[in-house]
């Protein structure tokens, strides 16, 4: 499946919509400790902090490929964000 994808080299994990994951049947786990979000301006990320995290999922990107665990996040612009810090 190809899915439009921001790439960040800015931030420091990876982000996949709920609503998406949940569509896509992917199972989700709960953080023992949320985490929170800040973002470019300093601040909190609006939507609240992370919960959830995907299963491991295959990526590949052009040639590139790995084993990624998303945090999960509701509202997100971009469905996946992919960092390479």
């Amino acid at each position: 499946m190809h899915v439009p994808t921001l790439l960040d080299t800015c931030v420091n994990a990876c982000f996949m919509d709920r609503d998406f994951a949940l569509t896509h049947k992917k199972t989700l786990e709960k953080f023992y400790y949320p985490a929170s979000v800040i973002v470019i301006d300093g601040q909190p990320i609006a939507s609240s902090n992370i919960v959830e995290e995907s299963e491991s999922i295959r990526v590949v990107l052009n040639k590139l490929a790995c084993v990624i665990s998303f945090n999960i996040n509701s509202s997100i612009e971009h469905l996946i964000v992919l960092s390479f810090p």
